[in-house]
């Protein structure tokens, strides 16, 4: 007698897939600059922040952080690497998740290498995922330069 095949929940595929496909999007908007695109991954109220340096909330105010921090990082080039979703199984509309990624940048003539781990709040609204909330916590930061110091000395940003 042969096994049942698994059920297979489609609906579950779809979501970590449509959720995936904005979590890859994202570092392409910045890296080219697509402040439209960037506000619109967004919820109407969403939040992007990282403790201490930075927090938008909300559609214009996000734009406006956006519009003045841009043009500061004339290069970027950003990565995402393993990416954790995590359906919520009371709230079909919400979901959270967890990104590992990198970047190397320039601000001011000077390149930068950096580690981040991106804290999502993910919300579908009319029948698409966007970012509710994203905050951006660093692992590292420091000049290209120093990059090899900076491994020595995990947890600071430099």
């Amino acid at each position: 007698m042969t096994a049942a095949a698994p059920s297979v929940d489609w609906r579950v595929i779809a979501d970590e897939l449509a959720i995936g496909q904005l979590v890859a999007r994202y570092p392409f908007y910045v890296d080219d600059g697509d402040i439209d695109a960037l506000v619109a991954s967004f919820v109407e109220d969403g939040r992007l922040w990282s403790d201490g340096l930075f927090d938008a909330r909300g559609a214009h105010d996000l734009r406006s952080w956006l519009m003045g921090h841009l043009p500061t990082v004339p290069f970027s080039n950003h990565v995402v690497h393993q990416h954790v979703i995590n359906l919520d199984a009371t709230e079909p509309d919400r979901a959270t998740g967890l990104v590992a990624g990198h970047a190397e940048l320039q601000r001011g003539g000077v390149g930068e290498v950096l580690a981040m781990r991106y804290h999502d709040v993910y919300r579908r609204v009319a029948g698409v995922w966007k970012f509710g909330e994203r905050r951006i916590e660093h692992l590292y930061r420091t000049e290209a330069a120093a990059y090899a110091d900076a491994l020595a000395d995990v947890g600071e940003v430099r």
